[in-house]
């Protein structure tokens, strides 16, 4: 069951990620079915969503101030500046700045996801429920200290439980890419029906989920699809 598992995973993940041996974290001498600045990023997203409900920042509707935004854009480039320093050496063979590393790619990566969730967190919000907050989400800004140490402290887990199971992580990522996913895929729904605000309660939103789930599968299907017509 567990290698099934795992088998349909590195399939649909393959529609959204390379999957390059060498850039992947491994546990117990296996990869994880997404590289290791994809797992930063959907891990990221995730954290972010989870910290901010923990947070108990309720259903704000709107996105963090300019100043806080600034620094969100700082890490979405310092994520762009180590993907263009891998992508070089991919191709040519010498990096642009300095020699790449899994660490780093899991690392910017997480910064990347958590600008995704901060800023998914308030436009779900206004995609889906009646009642909404309408205040700038992470209003005091120091409160962006709990995303990011949450978020670092799970970059540190990742590289230095080095004999941690590969069931556990490979499960955990699987969940971050699915759950993502789906939400993202819910909200669009709901945004492109121009059903804004329509959901009272938990119940009217889980069909939007559930159908943002199924349009991850097809989508990550179609796109793992293709991946093996052109690369075989």
């Amino acid at each position: 069951m567990r290698d099934t598992f795992l088998a349909v995973a590195r399939f649909l993940f393959g529609g959204i990620c390379h999957q390059l041996p060498g850039r992947c974290l491994y546990y117990q001498g296996q990869a994880l079915p997404i590289c290791a600045r994809c797992t930063g990023t959907f891990l990221g997203v995730l954290v972010a969503l989870l910290a901010l409900w923990a947070m108990r920042q309720g259903r704000r509707n709107q996105l963090p101030s300019w100043r806080l935004s600034a620094f969100l854009a700082v890490l979405v480039g310092l994520w762009g500046l180590d993907g263009a320093n891998s992508l070089v050496q991919l191709a040519f063979g010498v990096p642009l700045l300095y020699e790449p590393r899994n660490s780093l790619r899991l690392a910017t990566g997480m910064g990347f996801g958590l600008t995704i969730g901060i800023v998914l967190y308030p436009i779900y919000h206004f995609a889906m429920w009646h009642k909404v907050i309408e205040r700038p989400v992470l209003e005091r800004e120091w409160h962006i200290m709990v995303p990011l140490l949450t978020g670092a402290a799970w970059v540190v887990a990742l590289l230095v439980w080095e004999t941690a199971p590969f069931a556990l992580w490979a499960t955990v990522v699987s969940l971050a890419v699915f759950a993502v996913l789906a939400m993202v895929n819910g909200t669009l729904a709901a945004l492109l029906l121009h059903k804004e605000g329509f959901a009272g309660d938990w119940p009217a939103i889980v069909p939007y989920l559930l159908a943002g789930l199924l349009a991850a599968l097809v989508e990550m299907g179609i796109l793992g699809v293709l991946r093996r017509l052109v690369m075989g």
